[in-house]
């Protein structure tokens, strides 16, 4: 069957405006079941869907989210999230799509040939983007699925379903409920603009796409969200900026100040004094390894701690209040001194002072540690390095040092950054870096506590532009044109974001890390702890949402599947709530998420940015972070090229005795991989000192690191 020659005039005419309606009768070999198109929920609908925007010229993209709420005395949690939600000026650039039908469909049928996305602005590839993780779910018949591509930001695509798709009996999916979809558009859209360039914008799509509408049984047109805006415009002011110089004079010696700067050969000791409570007052005291200072000969010659003054741009709450894409403008909330931690070469310094490489720790950890876990190998090259607390770590703001030295001991605060944010008199080893104190307990999540921790990344490296002076004879020690970052874990995911957005970095480097960071919880070790994965949060929401019985009543099962499978049939009640869920975090959390950011590095680099050559460290057997998330991260970095595998199977084949779990290898905290910790840093020193242009094998032609991704 032929469509109406009118509805053919609309779509390769552009005659949009008082066009016949359309009438698409229902052809003999089509199925009776269709796509549901009731537009007033996401849930009835093909979405996601710019049918769900309103107008909103102070954003990027001319929209602003309007998803509905639910019955906020049945749904309190759902609504809270919605009111976030209608922040945003566009959908995630990974989008989970979700297809309702009328009737059940044969899922066997369905794949990437008869559901896919088609970027429309003409501004980038417009080739076809499949779709991966595929479910059914019989329950709801609806299909749920992710793009396969990370999309690009503020940019527009089209969803678009053919009738390939087959019902049971292997008849075509209907397409007659598209056309009375467009329809009610054309006849409800007279009174409602918003409506009316919805349908405009379906058949722009489809005529821009050159779709043949004898096969389409539905479409939407999306805008995806802008996710680097907030963070370029914060760079900008910080580079406009005039900074005062780095302050060292923070030291107490024997009751009197001092500057805190350290030849490494008197150090005997260091000892993190970490508070961990402010009701009552309590501390830990954890060891610093000061063995990481002297791993290699001619490595560091001298430690200097100090500290910046850094904007902060986050609420009490943890939030960065709303803003427009395009016209907001981001004010600083107020200042915060933010403490380094800076290991200097031995030997003459080159002229222009020493490259440097800014080190990002991971989740729960902290400067000291991470950063002297790369104090002797870099600096053994000539490369200095240096690194602060991220938002939420360190302990409390009364944190310190205790150095003991040939001298007599050193005392100075360490620059511990958590916050007793949910008022408990305790302070977790990461909080203050999660919105209202707890993971998830709202979905911004830890969002901007991660954006927060690249602003002062972006602060540091502009306090190392106007001169970082450390034994104050008038000149910079640190080489402002010789930048670069290394970030593990959670370091990797604020550091893909840095990368992304700092044009200062010459190249980088990100270990064992991935995203987004709901896969990151969800597939790691950190699931099993309550509060961290996410159990707690679930099991507060209203209603809760743990659908795994336990004595504890925190587990969860959201059935998502793997990618590249056949499509799947959900059998869990309650999983298909729960992607939605996480579906929305990662939403929410796209301008911090690193496969957002990870197309800017190299492949398309932001304007005023170049190429950042980077490489990709993951460690086999990693049980926190896992596989897929890293390989997404690679995927949507397109860092194929430049990624090395660390084969703890074979190191651990060898030697039994070694934990199971080489998560944090790479700064010495493993046991019996120091060897390997070497070599890893050595490649890094490498890449550095060449601006990444040399890309060596650690071990060479050893059997422990592969050059190539894992199978």
């Amino acid at each position: 069957m032929k469509y109406p020659r009118t509805i053919l005039s609309i779509v390769t005419t552009g005659a949009l405006v008082g066009c016949a309606t359309v009438d698409w009768t229902l052809g003999s070999a089509e199925s009776t079941t269709g796509i549901r198109f009731e537009y007033t929920a996401p849930e009835t609908t093909l979405f996601p869907s710019n049918l769900f925007t309103v107008t909103d010229r102070s954003n990027h993209t001319g929209l602003r989210i309007n998803l509905p709420k639910p019955d906020c005395n049945v749904h309190p949690s759902d609504c809270e999230d919605v009111n976030i939600l209608n922040q945003l000026d566009g959908f995630n650039a990974h989008p989970r799509i979700t297809v309702p039908f009328s009737a059940d469909i044969d899922p066997a049928s369905v794949s990437s040939k008869n559901i896919y996305l088609i970027r429309l602005d003409g501004t980038g590839p417009s080739e076809r983007i499949g779709v991966n993780q595929i479910m059914w779910d019989p329950a709801t018949r609806v299909l749920a699925m992710r793009a396969d591509a990370v999309l690009a930001q503020h940019a527009r695509y089209a969803i678009v379903v053919t009738d390939a798709i087959r019902d049971p009996d292997g008849k075509p999916i209907s397409r007659r409920p598209f056309g009375a979809f467009l329809n009610s558009l054309q006849a409800n859209g007279k009174g409602n603009p918003e409506l009316d360039a919805y349908r405009k914008a379906l058949l722009n799509a489809a005529r821009a796409a050159h779709l043949d509408l004898d096969h389409v049984a539905g479409m939407s047109v999306i805008s995806t969200q802008s996710a680097t805006t907030d963070l370029e415009a914060i760079r900008d002011q910080i580079k406009a900026s005039n900074p005062r110089p780095a302050d060292f004079l923070i030291a107490n010696v024997k009751g009197m100040p001092a500057k805190a700067v350290l030849d490494i050969a008197d150090i005997r000791s260091v000892t993190h004094v970490r508070q961990t409570g402010v009701a009552p007052l309590s501390f830990s005291r954890q060891p610093v390894d000061v063995r990481q200072m002297r791993l290699v000969t001619n490595g560091s010659a001298t430690v200097a701690y100090g500290k910046f003054d850094s904007p902060q741009y986050r609420t009490a709450e943890g939030i960065f209040p709303p803003a427009g894409t395009l016209s907001g403008k981001r004010e600083p909330m107020g200042r915060e001194s933010v403490y380094f931690t800076l290991y200097l070469p031995s030997g003459k310094m080159p002229s222009g002072g020493w490259p440097v490489a800014i080190i990002g720790h991971g989740y729960n950890d902290s400067k000291d540690a991470a950063v002297t876990g790369f104090a002797s190998v870099l600096p053994s090259h000539g490369i200095a390095v240096i690194g602060i607390n991220a938002v939420g770590h360190g302990g409390g703001a009364d944190s310190r040092l205790e150095i003991e030295t040939s001298r007599g001991l050193v005392s100075l605060l360490s620059g511990g950054r958590s916050v007793d944010m949910d008022h408990d008199g305790k302070l977790a080893g990461y909080e203050g870096m999660h919105a209202r104190g707890l993971p998830l307990a709202s979905l911004v999540d830890n969002r901007d506590g991660l954006r927060q921790t690249v602003v002062d990344l972006m602060q540091l490296v502009r306090t190392i532009e106007v001169g970082m002076d450390v034994n104050g004879d008038g000149i910079p020690d640190l080489n402002r044109e010789r930048i670069y970052f290394a970030g593990a874990s959670m370091g990797g995911v604020y550091g893909t974001a840095f990368l992304g957005t700092e044009p200062r970095i010459r190249a980088g480097m990100l270990i064992v890390t991935g995203g987004p960071w709901i896969d990151l919880v969800r597939l790691g070790a950190i699931r099993a702890r309550p509060d961290a994965g996410y159990g707690l949060a679930l099991s507060r929401r209203k209603p809760a949402l743990t659908n795994v019985r336990d004595g504890n009543g925190i587990r969860y099962n959201e059935n998502v599947p793997a990618r590249d499978q056949p499509v799947a049939i959900n059998d869990v009640t309650g999983a298909m709530k729960l992607q939605e869920l996480f579906d929305r975090h990662e939403w929410v959390s796209q301008s911090a998420s690193p496969l957002a950011y990870a197309p800017y590095i190299a492949r398309t680099p932001l304007p005023g940015n170049t190429p950042k050559p980077t490489i990709m460290h993951l460690a086999y057997g990693d049980a926190v972070v896992t596989t897929t998330p890293s390989l997404a991260l690679i995927r949507a970095g397109g860092l194929e090229a430049r990624t090395t595998l660390f084969r703890y199977d074979r190191l651990r084949a060898e030697h039994p005795e070694l934990p199971k779990d080489p998560h944090r290898w790479q700064t010495g905290v493993v046991a019996g991989t120091e060897a390997q910790q070497i070599d890893l840093q050595h490649q890094m020193a490498i890449f550095f000192s060449s601006d990444g242009s040399r890309f060596v094998d650690p071990d060479g032609d050893g059997l422990l690191f592969e050059n190539k991704l894992p199978h």
